[in-house]
């Protein structure tokens, strides 16, 4: 992965570049982006639910996704 970028509940949105600092953060009903290279880009319309970044990975668990 080489960038995520979705909808923060408390603060607005947020992006995940490579080496990120470890992060938990609550999601809101939104658009998750992910792009695994420079041009390959997968969206989803999630539900509400936490992201975590630990060891330059994320985990995404929410309610529902739909690929866009």
């Amino acid at each position: 992965m080489r960038c995520m970028a979705c909808k923060c509940r408390v603060t607005g949105s947020f992006e995940v570049l490579d080496k990120h600092a470890p992060l938990i953060a609550a999601l809101s009903k939104g658009v998750l982006k992910i792009l695994k290279d420079k041009q390959t880009e997968s969206s989803y319309e999630i539900q509400e639910g936490f992201a975590e970044v630990l060891n330059n990975k994320v985990t995404v668990l929410v309610e529902g996704a739909k690929e866009l």
